[in-house]
């Protein structure tokens, strides 16, 4: 997994990171795995979605967007996967601490 932040909002209280999150994987030399490894990182995508979107308390951010995963496929490199584009929103309080990790 990479994220790869585009851009940092600012706002009174606020602060918004838009990223791309990539769950990639290589594939074998003839790509006969190909629809294996996009099933896993599927569900590796699925699992961090639910797991961050779900838990604000615990982590004390959200993701302020339905996100659409895309698949990928970097042939010269042999890796497949999907790519997530997120919102990270956190919340009320003005303190560096609550900066995601």
């Amino acid at each position: 997994m990479l994220v790869s932040p585009d851009k940092v909002e600012f706002a009174t209280g606020e602060l918004k990171i838009t990223a791309q999150v990539y769950f990639m994987d290589r594939m074998k030399n003839d790509f006969t795995n190909q629809m294996d490894v996009l099933s896993r990182m599927l569900t590796l995508c699925s699992d961090f979605y639910t797991e961050f979107n779900d838990n604000e308390l615990k982590h004390g951010f959200y993701f302020s967007n339905a996100a659409t995963a895309t698949p990928a496929t970097f042939f010269e490199d042999l890796t497949t996967g999907y790519v997530l584009p997120i919102i990270i929103q956190v919340g009320e309080e003005r303190n560096e601490d609550n900066i995601p990790y």
